[in-house]
């Protein structure tokens, strides 16, 4: 399979911190993703620095970092290992996720557009980076 470029528009999930937004009267999610290394303000250090970097600092860093970045007020949050994901997908019955490809990645075949995906597909799809002729730099 030929390598194309990646679109300098396209944010690959590995590459972003992403902000869940949940609507409880549609029960639909909307997720914003965040560049990892986008240079932000780090409101408590009062400096300048990739986004990565706030969660040097712990969590509440990185959650002021954010609500800083976005305006926007951050009431929760999750942290959970690549396991607990695939389970809680699962338990969703699924996500839906967009490829801008067509690839193959552990034996799973991931087309353009738009795919269903269960909790090791997903996290195979989130984790790949050998497919794309750029790897995992934007």
């Amino acid at each position: 399979m030929p390598k194309e470029p990646i679109p300098n528009q396209l944010l690959l999930p590995f590459l972003t911190v992403p902000i869940p937004g949940i609507n409880t009267k549609t029960n639909q999610l909307l997720l914003i993703s965040i560049p990892r290394d986008y240079y932000v303000l780090i409101p408590s250090k009062n400096a300048k620095d990739k986004l990565t970097h706030a969660g040097i600092y712990g969590i509440n860093t990185s959650i002021e970092t954010i609500e800083n970045l976005l305006n926007t007020k951050i009431n929760y949050y999750i942290k959970i290992n690549f396991n607990s994901l695939e389970k809680l997908i699962d338990e969703l019955g699924g996500i839906e996720v967009e490829s801008a490809y067509d690839f193959i990645s552990s034996n799973v075949e991931f087309k353009k557009g738009i795919n269903k995906l269960n909790g090791k597909e997903a996290l195979i799809f989130s984790r790949e980076r050998k497919s794309f002729a750029l790897g995992d730099r934007t």
